[in-house]
């Protein structure tokens, strides 16, 4: 009796399930991989110059969708964000440093908080004592409202409390 692979019966959309046929379908995935990651890199402003024409072509319909999408899926994207928010408070608080550092138009330098942390030996900068290493702030020694800059040479590590007293003041 002969065996059937591929389609049968009229119904294109099924496949033959055997372990040849799975095998082969394999291989062709990872060829058809290969030679299109091939001829995108030989052909790699081609392909550049395509995608910004459709991009401008459809510029409205892209943004349609993508205020669809974000109506449609509002409540799990906020609970992604909220999610990430809580796994990665450093960055939130990156973010948000370096934000209203952008608002007063002030020099913004990326802070890595550990550096600082290592650089002032966990000594508050303020009280002079130790500081907790997972409860800190970045203190501005100039404030960024007295037009100090956001830098290494104008940072500190300190404690929250002694943070939110100094508040604008310059340090004595």
């Amino acid at each position: 009796m002969k065996q059937w692979h591929g389609t049968r019966n009229g119904y294109q959309h099924h496949r033959c399930r055997c372990e040849e046929c799975r095998e082969a379908q394999k291989t062709y995935c990872a060829s058809r991989k290969a030679y299109r990651a091939t001829y995108y890199k030989a052909n790699q402003k081609k392909e550049q110059e395509q995608k910004a024409r459709y991009a401008t072509t459809h510029r409205k319909q892209k943004a349609a969708y993508q205020k669809m999408y974000r109506n449609t899926h509002r409540q799990q994207r906020q609970a992604d964000f909220a999610r990430w928010c809580k796994e990665n408070p450093d960055k939130v608080r990156d973010y948000h440093s370096n934000r209203r550092t952008r608002k007063r138009n002030a020099f913004i330098e990326n802070i890595d908080r550990q550096i600082v942390l290592e650089r002032d030996n966990g000594i508050c900068g303020i009280c002079k004592n130790l500081v907790d290493t997972t409860n800190y702030h970045i203190d501005h020694i100039i404030p960024l409202a007295k037009g100090g800059k956001h830098h290494y040479n104008n940072v500190q590590i300190a404690h929250p409390t002694c943070n939110w007293q100094k508040y604008t003041k310059l340090q004595d």
